[in-house]
């Protein structure tokens, strides 16, 4: 049980599967995010105006058409622009590629204020889930348009087709894909190579790699691998929204170790950082920064012992101290279980700093749920540690207010501890450790009050009680009838 439920954990608590990816709407820009427990669904948006009236919306599109086609002046092409966005906005307008191509072209027309109320169009236009908007944007023609204007000299331009290219790779792989096929890597790297990159245009580039990594499973990092040192250079950044964008990239890169050393993403400066950004006061950025932490930590041993070496046990254990990380305490303990099962270095480390005696102090937390990731630190402490790491906790009583948790209304942490308890004794073997782990249980009589546990057991599992009352029964003399289970 502790084998596969160990697993199931460092796989199932971080990376739940959700739609994350996040859209820009408009030219009037605020980030919304709806956080919940381990998965955070995040939205770019702004107030649009509503329809006039509830009555169906009359169908404007050759109206719109002719006057864009028609329009002779600057005034007249600004004008049309405007109530095409309007007419988008109260969806009056059926979007064709024809339409969609006329408004392309304006984007390099030589007024100013036609350019940019065309990128306002496209930039809307993006948000759009019709299907015959996005058809519109995965026309090969269309799309090479908008990766050549990611270098316009339009800084305003520049940064609303960034956002449209974002809007369109959150759509899903095949667009993403799209987007790597027509070399839009190559694009951005020389958008990053400018002498001069404006924040705002940097913000947004990070934002559209962000969304290129959300949006699925990239097959073939060959490309795609020469964006991460922009990407890393941004965690030096003090911007929160690009510094968001850029550990959200992370966490959806770490959520696949094999890909995470692919690319190249994780070293001993990227981990120091990160780890800082965890502790960060704006949920904006810590939110983030312990998705990627919790990704690491579910990965290999090495990675958590890399974690280790970079200050992580004394980040984990001020998480679980200090009052103004209260909401994180569960998360942080869930890492802190995932380190010490990566083996004897990560548990000295813990053991060294008195992590043991923090996690004692919540062994009897009013929630539920804080006891449970509690219950998990010290299992996996007890199941991967040397048998001098098992002394250090006994002597500190930790083993006894761990099997105290026995007691404790929850079944499952009851299951754990049972089944824990068991293989630890068969694990010591004849040990001495063995022998001074039964004799300060028999002193302390708690196994007098196993009789109502096993039973419970039996009700849920009867080869589970079974066994465990065996092993019990023999090395800790319960006095129990075996009959009756």
């Amino acid at each position: 049980m502790y084998d596969e439920k160990l697993e199931e954990r460092k796989e199932s608590f971080k990376r739940v599967k959700t739609s994350i990816v996040r859209k820009v709407e408009g030219y009037a820009h605020l980030l919304r995010k709806n956080s919940r427990e381990s998965t955070i669904t995040r939205h770019r948006t702004k107030y649009i105006t509503p329809a006039l009236t509830e009555t169906p919306a009359p169908d404007l599109t050759n109206v719109t058409f002719n006057n864009l086609q028609t329009a002779q002046t600057k005034q007249q092409l600004h004008s049309a622009l405007t109530n095409l966005k309007l007419s988008i906005i109260q969806d009056k307008l059926k979007v064709e590629t024809e339409v969609f191509s006329l408004v392309l072209s304006l984007l390099n027309n030589d007024c100013v204020s036609v350019q940019k109320e065309a990128a306002n169009v496209v930039s809307l236009l993006s948000t759009s889930s019709s299907e015959s908007v996005v058809l519109c944007f995965m026309q090969v023609d269309c799309v090479r348009v908008l990766i050549s204007l990611i270098t316009h000299k339009n800084p305003f331009i520049q940064v609303h087709i960034l956002h449209s290219l974002a809007n369109m790779a959150s759509n899903g792989e095949k667009y993403r894909d799209l987007l790597i096929e027509e070399a839009i890597v190559d694009k951005l790297i020389t958008l990053f190579n400018a002498k001069y990159l404006e924040s705002e245009i940097h913000d947004a580039a990070i934002f559209l790699i962000c969304n290129i990594f959300a949006a699925g499973p990239i097959t073939s990092t060959y490309q795609i691998k020469a964006l991460i040192p922009y990407v890393i250079e941004t965690l030096w950044i003090t911007r929160e929204e690009s510094l968001s964008d850029a550990l959200w990239t992370l966490k959806y890169i770490t959520e696949n170790e094999g890909l995470a050393n692919n690319l190249g993403v994780i070293n001993t400066d990227t981990i120091i950082k990160i780890l800082i950004h965890a502790q960060s006061k704006s949920r904006q950025i810590s939110n983030p920064a312990m998705e990627v932490f919790g990704n690491l930590s579910a990965g290999s041993d090495s990675k958590g012992e890399l974690l280790t070496t970079c200050g992580a046990i004394d980040i984990l254990k001020m998480m679980l101290e200090d009052t103004e990380f209260e909401s994180r305490k569960k998360e942080a303990a869930w890492i802190l279980s995932n380190l010490v099962a990566c083996g004897p270095l990560v548990i000295s480390e813990f053991l060294a700093v008195e992590g043991h005696l923090t996690v004692l102090k919540y062994m009897n937390a009013e929630n539920i749920a804080i006891v449970q990731e509690m219950t998990w630190v010290i299992s996996n402490c007890l199941m991967k540690g040397t048998n001098t790491h098992i002394q250090i906790l006994l002597n500190d009583e930790v083993i006894i207010n761990y099997l105290n948790l026995l007691f404790v209304n929850d079944f499952n942490i009851k299951y754990l501890v049972l089944d824990t308890f068991n293989k630890l004794l068969d694990k010591l073997k004849e040990s001495e450790v063995k022998s001074n782990v039964i004799k300060q249980v028999n002193e302390t009589k708690i196994t007098g009050k196993l009789e109502e546990i096993i039973y419970e057991a039996n009700a849920r599992n009867a080869n589970l009680a079974t066994n465990i009352l065996k092993v019990l029964a023999d090395w800790c003399h319960i006095d129990c009838d075996m009959e009756e289970i």
